[in-house]
């Protein structure tokens, strides 16, 4: 699993949440990283823009995920 540290989603208002596994089995990480995110006052769709990936256990999908969020699309 990789995400942004909640300093980069303060800094840039946005936010990527992105997983090689399968969307379903990641949910209390995707929960605590939303805590903690609410916990600095960050919430999602209100004042930080988080994006959802997941590479549904293809690994080999990564790389093009990480090139996504570099170009920024």
């Amino acid at each position: 699993m990789a995400a942004c540290s909640a300093r980069t989603a303060i800094r840039d208002a946005g936010h990527w949440f992105f997983n090689a596994a399968p969307a379903q089995s990641y949910g209390p990480q995707l929960a605590a990283f939303l805590k903690g995110l609410n916990e600095k006052g960050y919430a999602d769709s209100r004042n930080v823009t988080i994006k959802y990936r997941s590479a549904d256990g293809r690994f080999d999908r990564l790389p093009a995920m990480a090139a996504e969020l570099v170009a920024g699309k």
